[in-house]
């Protein structure tokens, strides 16, 4: 029911450098998003990755991310929660599909890396006042991604129910 025009797909796969989701492209693509928003719109931004908490700060990862420098090349959510809450839109809708727990390889997983899950689930629990947030799985779950689809299960069957598979 969106116009194409108000649409921005970003994934590895794109052909326009601008539509890679990398940290800056992110950023850029919701200001200029939100910079046109009226208060009879509605906005929503869907987010399908991994989320880190690392030195007091969550985030989201995107292609590009680095754990070692992550306020350069991850997307703060507070950034996020900040553009969305400022953007005049009476209906914000925040859609995460990332996995809940701890992003370590098998066998590598530490206090300090189970920490920063938990604190990054945390920060997802609780938006600013006017965002309606809804994830892919609860605290301690992992998000499931199927090649075949391109994405999350959780995106797949939620873009199904609203292109009107939820009606039937």
């Amino acid at each position: 029911g969106f116009a194409a025009d108000n649409i921005t797909l970003m994934n590895d796969g794109a052909e326009l450098p601008h539509h890679l989701p990398f940290k800056n492209n992110i950023e850029r693509q919701l200001q200029l998003l939100l910079a046109t928003v009226r208060e009879q719109d509605m906005v929503v931004m869907a987010y399908s990755g991994h989320g880190l908490h690392v030195d007091g700060v969550s985030y989201l990862c995107p292609s590009d991310a680095l754990t070692t420098d992550p306020s350069k090349t991850m997307v703060s959510l507070d950034t996020v929660y900040r553009l969305l809450a400022a953007c005049p839109a009476r209906q914000k809708l925040l859609l995460v599909d990332a996995c809940r727990n701890d992003p370590s390889l098998p066998g590598a997983k530490s206090a300090a890396t189970m920490k920063s899950a938990e604190q990054f689930v945390a920060s997802l629990g609780h938006p600013p006042e006017g965002i309606l947030l809804l994830t892919s799985c609860k605290a301690g779950q992992h998000s499931l991604e199927d090649p075949d689809l391109g994405h999350g299960v959780f995106l797949y069957f939620l873009m199904q129910g609203l292109e009107g598979a939820a009606d039937a």
